[in-house]
């Protein structure tokens, strides 16, 4: 029976991981009206949102639609892609693509990790922190952005 317990334990563990496993969102098709060209396309994932370029249009996923007749399918469209300013996009270990981490900081002594509104225009940091790639797994987040006070803007 103990055996049962723990077996059950570990299936129940393994399949409820695989749900968190993040998976990038279905391919689109993207068509162009001005060159009569069809292809399929990368929308992004948790950490990144997509969008066709300039010149196509997405017409649906490309499990339920295709090329519309009389256009040419092409291999691919580049996708511009820009990636999201989130807490879980910048954390170690987490799926997907790396999100916008340009803004992090983290704080080594209390083992936080936060962002500014913008690093760039950051007079100081307090005493602590310091700018980072990604938030260390084992660190908590600060639910409001970091205030390092501001340089004024010039004319």
């Amino acid at each position: 029976m103990k055996l049962e317990i723990t077996v059950l334990t570990l299936f129940l563990a393994v399949f409820y991981m695989n749900l968190l496993t993040a998976e990038p969102m279905p391919e689109a098709i993207a068509v162009n009206d001005q060159t009569k060209e069809c292809a399929v396309f990368f929308l992004g994932d948790e950490c990144t949102d997509c969008s066709v370029p300039e010149g196509w249009r997405q017409t649906g996923y490309s499990n339920q639609s295709d090329c519309p007749d009389g256009y040419k399918k092409i291999d691919t469209v580049e996708s511009v892609c820009t990636p999201r300013k989130t807490a879980f996009c910048c954390s170690e270990n987490h799926s997907g693509t790396n999100g916008n981490c340009r803004d992090l900081v983290i704080n080594e002594t209390s083992k936080e990790c936060a962002f500014l509104e913008d690093v760039n225009s950051c007079l100081s940091l307090s005493q602590g922190w310091k700018t980072g790639d990604l938030c260390p797994g084992n660190f908590q987040w600060q639910q409001d952005p970091l205030d390092c006070g501001t340089r004024s803007k010039q004319n």
